[in-house]
């Protein structure tokens, strides 16, 4: 029962270039004509290269743009300073500065290897975010380093930050360094807006040389992840105030274990950490430890001894500290109510238990 008016429209005229002013940092922009138009006819006024790796278009997740410009889409374009990008409408380009399009971050003669960084919540996802090495990169920012695209809506955000490099973006989604003798490593950070668990999942190991480890540290809860066994890792959802830190080490065996001394320490006995947040709502990390490998099982309970959940059931597990994340969900996938809930932890014949509060 509404009326939109936009008013009167206007033509773009398809004889010249059409100029779109740009601002520092991230551009919404749009394609201006009614047809598509090629990546060649895109070009800037300073004469830099159009970085394709800085076009993204967003699909439910943001995604490097690969062709042209569609109609009735919409692009986020990254500058580093204020600049005019120009959209030939012809089928050829004729600019001398047109066809100056690059992507250096997929430069594959470069490229020594790759992990990437897949993150899910719900339905939110980023999956463009890369810790590489590649021939002619630096330890600190060079153009191979991509910031990361902003946020719409319900989303979950992987970067790599560096505020330190004095750049207009302080967070970026690859960080390409040189190659080591012996290792490198990654500091990164995951943030949403949805209470929930986040999934993480670490792909392109086998690119990386065998004489090199890959691990995962949570150095909040000591949890260091060998991902050659296992690629994945989850982590409670606090909110956008509260990004979750962790750190991606890859390197020789030396190099590795003295990164991880803190992170692997092996409890002298069973525990059974106050899961954070608590009270939480909806998910929340329980972190416990094993001086011993043993079969592990983790339930939820209501005040009546009623299970809730199994989080844990029966699995073997090593000797050190692992984290399990409870999403307020029962067996059913049904969200419980509000109240206060006991996990229980057994290892053969040691059992421990704890309470928690679930707030709507």
């Amino acid at each position: 029962g509404k009326r939109v008016d936009t008013g009167a429209g206007k033509s773009n005229q398809t004889a010249q270039p059409f100029a779109i002013s740009l601002h520092s940092g991230w551009n919404f922009i749009s394609n201006p004509f009614d047809f598509s138009v090629p990546k060649a006819n895109l070009s800037l006024e300073s004469g830099n290269q159009v970085n394709i790796d800085d076009l993204q278009f967003f699909s439910g997740n943001w995604n490097t743009f690969t062709s042209a410009l569609q109609t009735f889409e919409g692009y986020a374009l990254f500058s580093e300073s204020s600049d005019k990008l120009f959209v030939t409408p012809s089928a050829s380009a004729t600019s001398t500065t047109a066809n100056k399009i690059s992507s250096l971050a997929g430069d594959e003669e470069s490229l020594l290897w790759s992990i990437q960084i897949l993150a899910q919540c719900q339905e939110a996802r980023d999956t463009n975010n890369f810790a590489a090495v590649a021939v002619g990169a630096s330890e600190g920012w060079d153009e191979l380093d991509r910031p990361e695209p902003p946020v719409i809506g319900e989303y979950v955000s992987v970067y790599f930050p560096h505020p330190e490099w004095g750049k207009v973006s302080p967070v970026y989604r690859t960080d390409f360094r040189p190659e080591s003798s012996e290792g490198h490593i990654w500091e990164f950070e995951v943030k949403t807006n949805i209470r929930d668990k986040v999934n993480l999942t670490f792909e392109g190991m086998k690119q990386v040389s065998q004489e090199l480890q890959v691990w995962l540290v949570d150095e909040a809860l000591k949890i260091s992840k060998d991902l050659r066994e296992i690629n994945r890792y989850s982590v409670a959802g606090l909110g956008e105030e509260h990004p979750k830190s962790l750190k991606l080490v890859v390197g020789k065996r030396d190099f590795i274990e003295e990164q991880l001394f803190e992170a692997q320490n092996i409890p002298v006995s069973y525990e059974l950490s106050q899961n954070f947040p608590n009270p939480f709502n909806p998910a929340t990390s329980i972190r416990y430890g094993l001086p011993a490998e043993g079969k592990v099982t983790l339930k939820i309970y209501n005040l009546l001894a009623e299970e809730i959940v199994t989080l844990v059931n029966d699995e073997e597990k090593p000797a050190g500290f692992h984290v399990v994340i409870w999403d307020g969900k029962n067996q059913q996938g049904q969200q419980v109510a509000s109240g206060i809930y006991i996990y229980k932890l057994r290892v053969g014949s040691f059992t421990t238990t704890k309470k928690m509060a679930f707030i709507k």
